[in-house]
């Protein structure tokens, strides 16, 4: 599949789940998260203990909260790749339709039996 061509209105819906189950996935098995679970299970009442799991928790949400603006940023980018490319097809179409509209009236004017659409 390729990143410069969508070929589902969907796609972009689908690669933000998979970018944000990632991203939680990453976060919750970081060194930063997993210290601050264990430290939870033991004795957690030490002040300096506190301190780390403060900066742990502190890191971990920047994580997250950048990952987030990321995923989104590129969803939104997806969004108009895909829309543009949803716009651009219609516009053929109807510019077809359009052309065989035309050829079949002249056709029709003129006599002759029209064309099959068969495409």
């Amino acid at each position: 599949m390729s990143d410069t061509t969508l070929s589902s209105p969907f796609l972009p819906f689908f690669r933000l789940a998979q970018n944000n189950a990632t991203l939680l996935t990453r976060v919750s098995w970081s060194p930063e998260v997993l210290s601050q679970m264990a430290n939870s299970a033991g004795s957690a009442l030490q002040r300096g203990q506190d301190a780390a799991v403060g900066s742990a928790q502190s890191n971990a949400v920047t994580e997250v909260m950048q990952g987030l603006f990321d995923n989104y940023t590129q969803f939104v980018a997806d969004m108009m790749r895909s829309s543009v490319g949803l716009l651009m097809q219609a516009q053929a179409t109807f510019f077809d339709r359009a052309r065989d509209a035309v050829d079949s009236t002249a056709n029709a004017a003129s006599g002759q039996p029209a064309r099959s659409n068969n495409k």
